[in-house]
């Protein structure tokens, strides 16, 4: 059984020549075939760089300047947040200058067809939505997620990552299946390049209002489940007490166990002892999140401008009119 391969090093000040070094360490040349499409999947779940939540600018410009040289066609991508359009996180992240220069293209996934795939998880049947366009059109998929916790899954790392590739902006409606869905939706996408934006650690209360911790690790893997075992490490968690991650090493996506991967060094001590740390809010979505038909009732349903109204918060599932980032050429 060939072993995963897994790249970590501390960011330098080349980080270009690094993220070279890291990919080439994993083969990627082997990963990606010349005049492939390629799709890249930063953390954009905020609207604005917000360190620790989304990826970084410069990860995102470094990894396209390679993989440009090697790529057909290359993508950006994101789905509408809850409360927000990609387009703003696309500009807020400097991406169309980025793109342009690397001749990568942007796209919002919740601008295209979407698709309910079927999966068994743990034996659990699941249906869920997806994007046709990445499983018809791409041929070589890459995450490109943070370091961080998550107050309902503990962390949100590589795996994690693709639930943001739901194109529908309610895609908390699928809450209720949230760690089954997180291993159907890598099982569909096949990411084959990981990369870990290590800049800062999130402690507490992730995935958007937690503390960011300088830590400067980068991490490179062509296994997710590696990728997020070496991010819970770093956390200083148990990868095998987070479900989604156990759940997809279970599913045979990748291996959990650290010892059975190809290091290009020893493990590092943890960069953080993460806590998290969910308030009396996180806790009542957390209940919500459990029951389908609660989901419904307070985030969609008539009663759902009410109870927003209550909190002073806005609903999600905003209209968007944003036509800036059409169909890809030839969709």
């Amino acid at each position: 059984m060939t072993m995963s391969n897994l790249y970590l090093a501390k960011i330098g000040a080349d980080l270009p020549a690094q993220l070279q070094e890291a990919l080439e360490f994993i083969g990627w040349e082997e990963i990606v075939p010349p005049g492939a499409t390629v799709f890249v999947k930063p953390n954009l779940g905020w609207p604005e760089p917000r360190p620790g939540v989304t990826t970084s600018p410069r990860f995102v410009e470094a990894l396209l300047g390679i993989l440009a040289s090697r790529s057909g066609r290359l993508f950006v991508g994101e789905s509408n947040g809850g409360t927000f359009a990609a387009e703003a996180a696309f500009a807020s992240h400097g991406l169309p200058e980025i793109c342009e220069l690397h001749g990568a293209q942007l796209v919002n996934l919740s601008g295209h067809p979407a698709t309910i795939i079927e999966d068994t998880v743990g034996g659990r049947g699941i249906q869920i939505e997806a994007s046709r366009f990445l499983l018809e059109d791409v041929d070589v998929f890459v995450t490109l997620p943070v370091l961080k916790t998550h107050v309902v899954t503990q962390v949100t790392l590589g795996l994690k990552n693709q639930w943001g590739c739901i194109p529908t902006e309610m895609r908390l409606l699928y809450h209720h299946i949230l760690d089954w869905g997180i291993v159907a939706l890598n099982r569909a996408y096949k990411p084959r390049i990981c990369i870990l934006d290590g800049t800062y650690a999130m402690d507490r209360r992730g995935p958007l209002e937690g503390d960011p911790i300088p830590a400067g690790w980068m991490a490179v893997s062509d296994d997710v489940v590696a990728l997020d075992s070496l991010g819970c490490h770093l956390l200083d968690m148990d990868p095998h007490r987070v479900r989604h991650v156990r759940f997809a090493a279970q599913e045979g996506l990748g291996t959990a166990d650290l010892a059975r991967v190809q290091l290009n060094r020893e493990l590092p001590p943890p960069a953080i002892h993460a806590v998290v740390r969910p308030n009396l809010m996180d806790w009542i979505a957390i209940v919500l999140y459990r029951s389908r038909t609660l989901s419904r009732l307070v985030f969609a349903s008539p009663l759902t401008p009410v109870l927003y109204r209550l909190i002073r918060r806005t609903p999600p599932g905003i209209s968007y009119s944003s036509t800036a980032y059409a169909h890809p050429a030839g969709h």
